[in-house]
C-alpha cells in the first residue's frame, strides 16, 4: 500500500506520495453535480484509457460517443477514471475546477475532499506569507540592530604612549597653587544669575558667582559647556583629565572603575620638571581611575551611598583649609582636587 502526504507549492496544490506512484491506474471521483465542461475536459485527456460512470447506483462504461449523453445526465453521481502516466499536479489542477468534488479512490489509497484541500491550501498560503513576513522583519531587525551596535556602542582605540618631555617650559609659572573644585551634577542654571521669579529653590542661591563676575571680571569667567553622553561621574572625570570623549560602552565601568593608562593631566603634573604635589579630597572615584598616583594628602569617601549626601562634602570642608594652609606655608607647587557630590 501507499501512504500520501499533502504539500503545497506556489499557488497550486498537489498530493505527493512518500512512495512515488509511477502510474495512476484508477481514480474514482464523485460530486453532487458534474459540469459538462468538466466531463468534456476529462474525456479529452490523452492519458485516459477508460471512463466509467455511476448513475443512480448503476455502473456503466462510456466511450467517446456517449460523452454527450453523459454530460446532460443529472443523475450522474461518480466517475471512474482508468488513466495512466499523468502528472498528479495536472490531474488535481483539473479537479480543482469543480466545487465539492471528492476523490474517493486513488489507486485504492486515498480519500479526500477537494474543497477541503483548497481550504488547506489557502491556510497554508496565509501561513507561508506570515512566515515570509516574520522572516523579513527579523532580517530588518538584525540589520537595524547591527547599525545600532556599530554606531551607538562605539569603541575607541587607546593610545598608551605618554609624553615624557623633560625640557622645562619657557613660560614662567604664574601660580604655585591650583585648586580644582568639582561639584557633581551642578547644573548651569544653578549658578547663572537669573531674574526669573520661579523655582526660587535653586535659582540665585550661589550669589557669590555673580559677585566675582562683577567685581573681578579679569579673574573670573562663566562658561556653559554641553557634555557628551554618557554623563556618569567616571566618564566625565575621564574626559576632564584625558581630554578624550567617552563612549557608551564605558558606562558599564561606572560602578567598577578601571585604571586610566592613556596620557592624562595627573601624570603630566607628576612627571614634568616642576613636579607638583597632588592632593585629593572627596569622591573616591578618582582612586579607581588613578590607583598608582601618590597623592600628598588623601581624604576620600565612598560616593555610591545614595542615602548619604553629607559625608563626602563634610569631609572636604573639614580638611580642605588644612591642606591649603600646609601647601601655602611650604611654598610647594600643588594641585588640589576637591570633588563634592
Amino acid at each position: 500500500s501507499y501512504s500520501t502526504a499533502t504539500h503545497f507549492h506556489t499557488n497550486l496544490y498537489f498530493v505527493e506520495e512518500k512512495n512515488k506512484l509511477s502510474k495512476l491506474r484508477r481514480v474514482i471521483i464523485d460530486c453532487d453535480c458534474f459540469s459538462s465542461d468538466f466531463i468534456v475536459l476529462i474525456s479529452q485527456l490523452r492519458e485516459l484509457r477508460h471512463l466509467s460512470a455511476r448513475i443512480n447506483d448503476y455502473s456503466r462504461e462510456y466511450m467517446d460517443k456517449d460523452i454527450d449523453h453523459l454530460t446532460g445526465n443529472e443523475s450522474l453521481r461518480s466517475l471512474i477514471l482508468h488513466i495512466e502516466n499523468i502528472e498528479l499536479e495536472r490531474l488535481l489542477l483539473i479537479f480543482s475546477l469543480m466545487i465539492n468534488l471528492r476523490i474517493v479512490d486513488l489507486n485504492g489509497t486515498i480519500d479526500f475532499d477537494i474543497s477541503h484541500l483548497l481550504e488547506l491550501e489557502r491556510n497554508y498560503t496565509s501561513f507561508r506569507y506570515m512566515n515570509y513576513k516574520f522572516l523579513s522583519l527579523s532580517v530588518l531587525y538584525v540589520i537595524g540592530l547591527s547599525f545600532f551596535l556599530n554606531g551607538f556602542l562605539l569603541t575607541r582605540r587607546v593610545i598608551l604612549q605618554n609624553s615624557i618631555g623633560t625640557i622645562p617650559s619657557s613660560i614662567p609659572i604664574e601660580f604655585n597653587q591650583v585648586i580644582l573644585i568639582v561639584i557633581d551634577a551642578l547644573r548651569y542654571d544653578f549658578i547663572k544669575p537669573n531674574n526669573a521669579s520661579i523655582n526660587n529653590n535653586y535659582l540665585n542661591q550661589m550669589s557669590f558667582v555673580q559677585e566675582l563676575l562683577e567685581t573681578k571680571p579679569k579673574q573670573s569667567v562663566l562658561f556653559r559647556l554641553i557634555a557628551d553622553p554618557p554623563t556618569t561621574t567616571l566618564q566625565r572625570l575621564k574626559a576632564l583629565t584625558t581630554g578624550t570623549l567617552p563612549t557608551f560602552i564605558d558606562m558599564s565601568y561606572n560602578f567598577i572603575g578601571y585604571e586610566i593608562e592613556e596620557d592624562n593631566i595627573l601624570n603630566q603634573l607628576i612627571k614634568t620638571p616642576y613636579q607638583r604635589n597632588i592632593s585629593l579630597l572627596g569622591d573616591d572615584t578618582w582612586l579607581a581611575l588613578y590607583p598608582n598616583i601618590k597623592f600628598k594628602d588623601l581624604y576620600v569617601y565612598p560616593s555610591f551611598d545614595v542615602h548619604d549626601l553629607d559625608t563626602v562634602d563634610n569631609g572636604i570642608l573639614k580638611h580642605l583649609w588644612t591642606v591649603i594652609e600646609n601647601t601655602t606655608r611650604h611654598e610647594q607647587l600643588s594641585f588640589i582636587i576637591a570633588h563634592f557630590v
